[in-house]
């Protein structure tokens, strides 16, 4: 079998794109898919890869967990009622809007739960658009309309967060 890891110096990244890259090299299409589907939080907040017993530290530009793909299920009048997520590691789940975050630079986050963190998911541009549609400012801030409830969207924190269980 091939040892994926077996790479000269450059590291493995992310980047801001959802890209993924050995050095500033694009990695194959398939590669990334099962690198994207294998990344593990460190207990310091680090990323690394993990396939199989090999795991390989990662550099992450901002997060390696993206929203591929996003359903939104409207209630009666065009309100939003739930919104169901397809994440970059293969998972789909219900986005949790209390845990809504934006940048800086207008760009659009939530977090999920892996391995006892929360970890911030980063929505492309298409699905950030889709969901401003049901947002609204206040004069302080924006929040989502979804399920009949009004969720503030918090200041973005890149950094993964320990559940408090653990």
């Amino acid at each position: 079998m091939a040892d994926v890891f077996t790479l000269p110096t450059a590291p493995i990244r992310v980047n801001t794109r959802n890209e993924w890259l050995h050095g500033d090299d694009l990695i194959n299409a398939k590669v990334a898919k099962l690198f994207a589907r294998s990344v593990r939080i460190e207990g310091d907040g680090s990323y690394a890869v993990c396939v199989g017993r090999d795991s390989q530290a990662i550099r992450v530009d901002d997060t390696p967990f993206w929203v591929t793909s996003m359903v939104m299920q409207p209630m009666d009048g065009g309100r939003l009622q739930q919104v169901h997520l397809t994440l970059s590691d293969g998972q789909t789940e219900p986005l949790n809007p209390a845990t809504l975050m934006q940048s800086a630079d207008n760009t659009l986050y939530c977090r999920i739960v892996r391995q006892g963190f929360e970890v911030p998911c980063r929505f492309a541009p298409q699905q950030y658009h889709a969901l401003a549609l049901h947002a609204q400012s206040d004069g302080e801030g924006y929040s989502l309309l979804l399920g009949g409830k009004k969720y503030l969207i918090g200041p973005y924190s890149r950094l993964p967060v320990p559940l408090a269980n653990n």
